[in-house]
Order: C-alpha cells, then structure tokens, then sequence
C-alpha cells in the first residue's frame, strides 16, 4: 500500500501541469461558446433537436478552424452527430434529456460545461496516443492482486482503486465508500474518484486519449 501511494505520487506533478493549462481555456472558452452558440442559432434558427447530416461544428472563417480547442470533433459542439435517416443516436441519454432545448442551450451546455475544450485530447501533452497497450502498467493494492480479481478486470476497472502509468502520463481511480465493499453495492449509489488520462481503459493501441477529471461519479 504504500508503494501504491508513493506511486501515486509521481503522477502530481503531470495532473497540475494539465490542470494550470487546462483551467484558463475553460475560463475562456464559457464566454466564447456562448457568443459563438448564438452564432448557431441565428445561422440555423431551429429549436428542439438538431438532425443535421454530419456533424455541426463551429464557424471556420477564411477556411481557418480558430475555434478548434473547443470544438469536438467526434460528437459535434451539441453533442447529437447524425448522419443518415433512421441512425440510432449516438448519445440516447443526452438525445432525451436535450429533447425541445434550443440550438444555444445545446451547444452551451455541451460545450461550455460538459465537454469543455472537446478537442484538447486531439493536441500533443493535453490528449495522448497508446502504440503499445501491453506497455501500460498497472499497479493495484495487495489484497486486489489475486487471480480471481483480475479475472474481473473489465468490471474492476471501472472503480478501481488502480494507478495506471503509460510512460510518463498516469491514471488514478479508486471508489468511496459510500455503502458498499469491493465491486457490489450494499445501499447506496456507487460512487467513484477518477483522475488523469484514460489509460487503463485502451485494450488495444488507440489515439486521441482524453484526461478525467471526475471527484464524485456516479457509476
């Protein structure tokens, strides 16, 4: 346990680092979403839910995408990409809970408050690539470390409690106890600390690795 924590550790100083660049493009992006989601809303006039084919994206002026850090390019600014009739959406859950909201409330709310800076794991040291999953480590506490635990690692994963490290970048997750013991809750919802890139999520090589920042989820 207490290499564990001495491990956990190490990855301090690459989470403030993240934290002191990421904080002020948030601060910057609230103001800036804002005034570009009216812009969306002007240009597109439509209310409820936004069935464009592709992705909306923000405006690129002279063909320069000068808003990209907060875009996302993989779900679009209001979060509900869709592309051909009869496509399932993407993200149900944010479909139905979005369901009669404006072209501006979407995109703020997505863009500003819950992917803010979507397309920063798209840049070098903010997001990052695994070539060689089998090159992660993973280290756990010592009474998590028999066979049958890892038999349940897709589960186990999810709360942990893990350290992660791929190269010099580092995951840390472990769940609260908040009434429950190991991987099944007792009363209560589960809850969990999630902190530092996805690294011990990838299965296989994958690129584009975003960080989590995630004191309190919900399971």
């Amino acid at each position: 346990m207490i290499r564990f924590i001495l491990r956990t550790l190490l990855g301090v100083p690459a989470w403030l680092l993240y934290f002191a660049i990421m904080l002020p493009l948030q601060l910057i992006g609230f103001p800036l979403v804002a005034v570009l989601a009216l812009y969306m809303q002007l240009r597109f006039k439509y209310w409820g839910h936004t069935r464009f084919h592709g992705m909306l994206h923000f405006p690129a002026p002279f063909g320069l995408r000068l808003f990209y850090l907060w875009d996302n390019d993989e779900d679009g600014v209001d979060g509900d990409p869709w592309f051909n009739a009869g496509d399932a959406e993407k993200n149900p859950d944010w479909f139905e809970a979005t369901i009669g909201w404006s072209v501006w409330r979407k995109v703020f709310v997505w863009s500003a408050w819950r992917n803010s800076v979507g397309n920063a794991r798209r840049v070098p040291f903010l997001g990052m690539d695994i070539k060689d999953f089998k090159a992660t480590q993973v280290w756990v506490p010592p009474r998590h470390t028999d066979a049958e635990w890892f038999t349940k690692w897709p589960e186990y994963r999810k709360l942990g409690p893990y350290l992660a490290r791929y190269g010099w970048r580092f995951e840390l997750r472990f769940p609260w106890p908040v009434g429950f013991t190991d991987l099944f809750p007792i009363n209560g919802e589960i809850r969990y600390f999630w902190i530092g890139w996805r690294i011990a999520q990838q299965d296989t090589p994958n690129t584009n690795i975003g960080f989590a920042f995630q004191p309190w989820a919900k399971l």
